[in-house]
């Protein structure tokens, strides 16, 4: 989600100044992270904290409260399970390996960014020493580009928030054709949402690009299972199923792991001879509405040989040249003898993380509070409406006055933690749950502050929204007054 930079108009010395454009005295300075700008400016006259202007009584400005993010939260931990050839390399290296990209703004700064870990085969040798002067040489980079089948486009960051391209100087060192790098910090502005699905890149000594890789999860989950839209019979299969992939474009594969119940009888003994007979797919529809077909992209269907025959099972290297990008939030298809479709699941990510908050955009308090911690949600199980998460926080820095459960009579949103629509951490919107429910399930949830912190685990929410709608959205925290004061945003986890 971009950044965004509000222009309201205030008035400094008689004059109507713009917020984006200049100060009294000097320029706004803007100082943001993962899509949360916040203005900060100094004058002789006085000074700006977010939207509100404060005079001096003195012409000395005083100290500007800073809108660093403190203290950081757990990392979202991505992989690249696999490199290919980049799509129009030619040559004879052959890159393979994998890597961690994990991202944790409150690590690296008010900015943001990522921190990249990669054990590399097959590099150029000639990347021995320092690289030549040559743009991109012996670099390992993320792309704008999500897939390696196609033009990576050009570095990824995020260009609102830095100038320089923080890619230039990220390189790896090869001894003979191995190439470790560990933790390597990249300020790019972006958080950990922002680069899921996108293509990591490695150059040989000439500055070519030789390999790609996509950032992804691993393991993901289907947790629960409805009934097909429009299936009338009377199997209700239940239970869930595990899709754990590997590959970056062409060779990718996905395992598949069951544990189901109220299967048919007859595909005990094996499938019949109509079409999907006893299968159990992947499927190219993102909702259950509209599953569409089998979801691949090789020549032939790969799908047509994989069927249950028992409620406890295992289809390995199911070769799709589908990321595991590519398949999070699709639809999971369980069949009967007959083969048609019975039973409908969403394929999510198994955990989500919060890995750093900062001050919500609009929160100004004279005395600020400055939230930071540990937040994870889970996935909880239950279909359509039921579906629920599982919240588990470790916060410091929450409001004092939220040390006895909130009251009937409090304010709306008192001691509150919550999902928010969104898009961002200044316009957060509205608590986020399928607005089918009869009652917003977030009205309740809130913390408790025991000493400054506040602990909870596997609080749930029942939703009625599944994991993948959740990832990239806001999670705000608010005062005993109900008051937005801390904000960061929800992004997968391996």
């Amino acid at each position: 989600m971009a950044a965004l930079q509000s222009t309201t108009d205030v008035e400094c010395q008689g004059k109507v100044l713009t917020k984006s454009t200049g100060g009294c005295s000097r320029p706004f300075v803007a100082t943001a992270g993962c899509g949360l700008l916040w203005v900060v400016s100094a004058g002789a006259a006085g000074f700006f904290i977010g939207e509100r202007f404060y005079s001096h009584p003195s012409p000395a400005p005083p100290p500007t409260p800073s809108p660093t993010p403190i203290a950081p939260a757990t990392d979202a931990k991505l992989v690249v399970t696999e490199f290919v050839p980049y799509f129009n390399y030619d040559g004879s290296l052959k890159v393979g390996g994998s890597g961690v990209v994990k991202s944790n703004q409150g690590k690296i700064g008010t900015l943001g960014g990522q921190f990249l870990s990669f054990d590399l085969t097959g590099v150029d040798t000639a990347c021995s020493g320092n690289p030549p002067e040559i743009l991109n040489a012996c670099g390992i980079h993320i792309h704008e580009g999500m897939n390696c089948n196609e033009d990576a486009l050009g570095h990824y960051w995020n260009h609102a928030l830095i100038i320089p391209d923080p890619w230039t100087h990220v390189t790896y060192t090869s001894i003979g054709d191995t190439a470790t790098i560990d933790d390597v910090m990249v300020v790019s502005g972006l958080c950990g949402f922002e680069v899921t699905g996108h293509t990591v890149i490695v150059h040989d000594s000439t500055g070519a690009r030789i390999a790609c890789g996509i950032i992804q999860a691993s393991k993901l989950l289907v947790p629960a299972f409805g009934k097909y839209p429009n299936y009338s019979g009377s199997l209700s299969v239940q239970g869930t199923v595990e899709v754990i992939g590997k590959g970056s474009g062409s060779g990718a594969y996905q395992d598949v792991y069951w544990q189901l119940t109220g299967l048919p009888e007859e595909c005990l003994s094996g499938p019949g001879d109509r079409p999907n007979s006893c299968g159990i797919h992947i499927h190219e529809g993102l909702s259950c509405e509209d599953a569409q077909g089998h979801f691949y992209k090789t020549t032939a269907d790969p799908w047509k040989a994989v069927v249950y025959k028992d409620g406890s099972g295992h289809y390995g290297s199911i070769v799709t040249d589908t990321t595991m990008y590519d398949v999070l939030g699709r639809t999971f298809v369980v069949h009967d003898y007959e083969g048609a479709r019975v039973a409908c699941g969403i394929i999510q990510p198994r955990a989500e993380v919060v890995p750093s908050l900062s001050k919500y955009g609009t929160y100004d308090a004279a005395f600020p509070l400055q939230v930071s911690g540990d937040v994870r949600i889970t996935v909880a199980g239950g279909y359509g409406l039921d579906a629920a998460q599982r919240l588990s926080w470790n916060l410091t820095g929450v409001d004092p006055m939220c040390a006895e459960p909130v009251g009937a009579d409090a304010p709306a949103n008192a001691c509150g933690i919550h999902i928010h629509v969104g898009p961002d951490c200044t316009n957060a919107g509205s608590h986020y749950y399928n607005p089918e429910l009869s009652v917003d399930p977030w009205k309740h949830v809130t913390y408790r502050t025991v000493s400054g912190r506040s602990e909870d685990k596997d609080v749930l929410v029942v939703t009625g929204e599944n994991m993948y709608n959740i990832n990239g959205r806001p999670f705000v925290v608010h005062d005993h007054l109900g008051d937005r004061v801390s904000c960061g945003f929800i992004s997968l986890q391996d």
